[in-house]
């Protein structure tokens, strides 16, 4: 289906992984590429070099700035070369590298996708900042942002607030419950129903990928001890030998394409699912969070106010009367 030549355009690809560094400080570095028709960003077209931590920070960025949107998740941060401690082969263990590279791409490109895609998200100062600033001005924008968030926001102190007036206050008297707090209450039960059964399906064809990777691995190696072992033999038993070998190592090749497409489209999506359960459950709970503190806010002014009611009229309390006034 072709886009409407009329509607916006935001296209955003994730390609090259390139291993940097060395040692404990190796890391892998992402080109972002960005071709756009919107009048919010400054270049039509650019590409720029982010690390996984910058994926980190632009998500921590949004998950502070949008309370009770669901930011789409991230791949699991994971430690570079941990792959290369296992006792597999050389080889296996390099396909493996390559293989944890692509799904890392995929996954990170899906995320820059899915904010893009977003009527809010995508309209955000460090998304923008994320997709354009070169390495320079990106990094400024990062020592911008760590700065601001030294000074409390607005939802940081009632939050703190919330929790001393609690203290002194007790709970907040429950107000009548609307529509949309029953349809919140539901959906918080189905996600909470639906998040263990997702992880044990996600499990199982985890195991199931496994296996099918470790039979890859058999055949390779029953397939490497038979041409060695024809070579140890003369005539048509080396021969035989050889081929079989062959045979093992042809099946190994076609294993293997089912192993990676197994766990491409069967156990790749599943993962995606519960990271996408896992955003959910934090949207809810954020909900949740900002809906205590504004009830217990609600109620400590209430408060006031009766306390503001009681003395008005009462002689000789003037300055307590301005000071109920003044805290109300």
């Amino acid at each position: 289906m072709e886009r409407d030549s009329g509607t916006p355009r935001l296209e955003i690809t994730v390609s090259d992984p390139v291993k940097q560094g060395e040692s404990i400080n190796q890391y892998v570095s992402y080109k972002v590429n960005t071709k756009t028709d919107l009048p919010d960003f400054d270049h039509s077209h650019s590409s720029v070099v982010r690390r996984y931590s910058d994926f980190l920070w632009l998500f921590g960025e949004l998950q502070a700035s949008y309370a009770g949107v669901i930011i789409p998740p991230l791949p699991e941060k994971h430690v570079i070369g941990r792959i290369s401690e296992n006792f597999y082969s050389d080889e296996r263990r390099e396909k493996e590298e390559q293989q944890f590279l692509a799904e890392r791409r995929r996954s990170l490109e899906k995320f820059l996708r899915r904010v893009a895609s977003h009527s809010l998200l995508s309209k955000d100062q460090y998304f923008r900042a994320f997709l354009e600033q070169d390495a320079a001005e990106f990094n400024s924008t990062k020592e911008r942002s760590k700065a601001s968030r030294k000074s409390k926001s607005f939802w940081q102190w009632a939050s703190e607030k919330s929790h001393t007036l609690q203290t002194k206050l007790g709970t907040p008297s429950e107000r009548p419950r609307t529509e949309e707090d029953e349809k919140f209450e539901q959906i918080s039960k189905y996600i909470g129903g639906l998040e263990p059964h997702t992880i044990a399906v996600h499990k199982h064809a985890h195991g199931l990928v496994k296996r099918s990777k470790d039979m890859v691995q058999s055949l390779y190696n029953v397939g490497v001890a038979f041409t060695l072992l024809g070579q140890t033999e003369s005539g048509s038993l080396g021969q035989a030998l050889g081929e079989l070998g062959q045979c093992a190592d042809k099946l190994s090749l076609a294993a293997s394409a089912e192993a990676d497409k197994e766990s491409q489209f069967f156990e790749e999506p599943l993962k995606d699912y519960v990271r996408m359960l896992g955003a959910v459950k934090h949207a809810l709970e954020s909900r949740t969070e900002k809906q205590t503190t504004y009830e217990t806010a609600l109620a400590d002014l209430n408060n006031k106010k009766s306390n503001l009611s009681r003395l008005t009229g009462i002689p000789g309390k003037e300055s307590k009367v301005a000071e109920a006034e003044a805290e109300v």
